[in-house]
């Protein structure tokens, strides 16, 4: 199974992207996070590690309601 290097995670939480959350859930919320985050995160991670990575991009829990 493929790994998300710690740098690429770092790389995308240090680039500040103003954007909203309407209606995100699993799939979508993967996307979001490639397109918008600009995180190349890979098919096979679970929607609960999806939604972990999101909220460190935020550095907020549960960043994807807001």
């Amino acid at each position: 199974m493929q790994e998300l290097p710690e740098t690429d995670i770092e790389r995308a939480e240090a680039g500040p992207v103003a954007h909203r959350h309407d209606g995100l859930d699993g799939t979508v919320l993967l996307e979001h996070v490639r397109a918008v985050h600009r995180l190349g995160a890979p098919d096979h991670l679970s929607r609960s590690t999806i939604e972990g990575l999101h909220d460190r991009l935020h550095d907020e829990a549960d960043a994807a309601a807001r």
